[in-house]
């Protein structure tokens, strides 16, 4: 009997493992869900397809495709960026990296993170808005290979342009926080700002 009852202990314990290995994460069915879209969108090549295929490449989540501008002179970036979005019962968290970089040798990267502070009240008020307390971290690294500089003032001469490099890191976090406890300001709708910024720049020579 108990080496019957020890046998079907293992059955079930291997059941249940099997069963959450199975399970697939929040972040898989994302991504899963992201490739059908992607596939329906651009499995099927012709030109009537090409603006709605480059739309999901560039838009889509939680990875797409990042492009833009780099400072003059250094380009046109191009690369990718990862969002992703969590909802808990007081909080609404969503982060972004993206990392772009040119045929120039510059390139950009960096994080963001921003929290909203979600609270349920045990006695639902009604308002016309509802003031959130916000939170954004953030983190860039930049890189630009080629910047001009023609000297001091207006009226620097063509002839007296000189290319250098730059490298600089930006860190900080910012904050709002809305001053809605007291009924008597409540109107007035005002709010807390506060924001940390450090930047670091290292500058070398063409």
């Amino acid at each position: 009997m108990s080496s019957t009852f020890n046998h079907l202990s293992l059955i079930a314990v291997f059941l249940l493992g099997a069963s959450a290995f199975a399970q697939e994460s929040p972040l898989r069915g994302e991504l899963r869900r992201e490739g059908e879209r992607v596939s329906d969108a651009c499995g099927a090549f012709s030109f009537k397809s090409v603006p709605g295929c480059a739309y999901t490449l560039f838009t889509d989540h939680p990875l797409h495709i990042a492009a833009g501008s780099m400072p003059p002179q250094n380009g046109f970036g191009l690369g990718g960026a990862f969002v992703l979005s969590k909802n808990t019962r007081n909080w609404r968290v969503s982060w972004d990296f993206d990392a772009v970089g040119a045929f120039s040798g510059s390139w950009r990267a960096g994080g963001y993170m921003k929290m909203v502070h979600t609270p349920h009240p045990a006695k639902p008020q009604i308002r016309a808005t509802h003031p959130y307390t916000v939170f954004n971290l953030y983190a860039q690294t930049i890189s630009l290979n080629k910047l001009n500089f023609f000297g001091l003032g207006n009226d620097s001469p063509l002839a007296g342009k000189s290319l250098f490099g730059m490298s600089e890191r930006i860190v900080g976090a910012s904050a709002i926080k809305p001053v809605f406890e007291w009924a008597a300001i409540r109107w007035l709708n005002l709010a807390l700002l506060g924001e940390i910024n450090g930047r670091f720049v290292d500058i070398r020579g063409k």
